[in-house]
This record gives C-alpha cells, sequence and structure tokens, in this order.
C-alpha cells in the first residue's frame, strides 16, 4: 500500500512539473516569430554562424547593413501534413491506404539583417 501511495504521488509531483513547464508560468507558447523578435537588437551575426553554420550568402547594402543568407533543405514527410485516404479491409478495419506520404526535401531560406555592429536588425524566413 505504500509502494502505491509513494507512486501516486511521485506521479502528481511529475504531472505538476509538467503542467509548470508547458505553461511556462503565464508566458505561453514560444513561436518562431517571438523567438526571432526577441533577437532583434541583441543577437550577433557571430551567434547566427555558430547556430546555423557559415551562410550561403553575405553581402554589405549600402545603408551600412549586411545581409547574411542561409539556403536550408528540411526533410519531410507529406503524410504528416496531408489527410490520408483510408480504406476498409474486409474484416471492416479502417486503415491508412498507403504506408507513408511524399518523402522530399523542401527549401527554407534565411534572410538575416545585421547592423554595423553586426546586431540583428531584421529578419525573415521564406
Amino acid at each position: 500500500m505504500k509502494r502505491i501511495l509513494f507512486m501516486v504521488a511521485v506521479g502528481l509531483i511529475f504531472l505538476g512539473m509538467q503542467a509548470c513547464e508547458t505553461t511556462g508560468a503565464g508566458k505561453g507558447t514560444i513561436t518562431e516569430q517571438s523567438l526571432w523578435d526577441n533577437r532583434i537588437g541583441s543577437y550577433s551575426q557571430g551567434q547566427a554562424v555558430a547556430e546555423y553554420g557559415p551562410p550561403t550568402q553575405s553581402r554589405e547594402l549600402g545603408n551600412g547593413l549586411r545581409e547574411v543568407v542561409w539556403v536550408q533543405n528540411e526533410f519531410y514527410d507529406s503524410s504528416r501534413s496531408a489527410p490520408q485516404t483510408m480504406t476498409v479491409d474486409r474484416f471492416g478495419q479502417s486503415r491508412p491506404e498507403t504506408a507513408s506520404g511524399v518523402i522530399g526535401f523542401k527549401k527554407r531560406t534565411m534572410t538575416l539583417l545585421f547592423d554595423r555592429e553586426g546586431k540583428l536588425r531584421s529578419w525573415q524566413l521564406k
């Protein structure tokens, strides 16, 4: 009996910790947009290179800004983003028509603009 009570207590503590972590103590979910918006003015070009590797392209703009571009190929499985066709077998069980969707790569371009001091001024993801 003591073992069961101990397991229940541990489970409740774990559940409480998960609830605090997911809510972020009232901060909500961090989106990609909010992450990049919060980096403006503080994120450096050196940090970007350390995080994403050497850029695909970099050029000076006439107004003292430097445009730095990374082109990334992201792996994707379309079966996770598109509804699947379902079939019903002779036993009445429904199952997906195919095991997976189209697997391939999707190109993603990230453009960051840095000022003379090397701090992020704007960003764009395509």
